[in-house]
């Protein structure tokens, strides 16, 4: 996961276009798709659940410094000013959100 916060900090500096920084997303929540019956194979249970949910935490987070980023350019405002929320209700909110497979073409 480190590597695609690097790559998309990477294109953010550079000034990539917006379809650039999706195709880096898309393809990691590809690969992690594709790994996701492994991990419940090792973790199963509450623990994969908390996995999953943790990892969509990570996608999510990345997708809104990207738009920030978009909005603001370098002058982002303290992250306490922003009027914007993002809250996690049901099966999300106790992190136990369920695995949905959508083909991604």
């Amino acid at each position: 996961m480190e590597k695609v916060k690097a790559q998309i900090e990477e294109l953010l500096y550079n000034n990539a276009a917006d379809f650039e920084i999706a195709k880096v997303l898309k393809k990691d929540i590809k690969t992690y798709f594709s790994t996701l019956e492994e991990t419940f194979t090792n973790s199963g249970g509450k623990d994969f659940l908390v996995k999953h949910t943790k990892k969509i935490d990570t996608v999510l987070k990345m997708v809104y410094q990207v738009a920030q980023r978009e909005m603001f350019g370098d002058y982002a405002p303290m992250k306490n000013s922003i009027p914007l929320a993002l809250v996690a209700l049901g099966s999300y909110g106790r992190e136990q959100l369920c695995v949905y497979i959508q083909t991604l073409t």
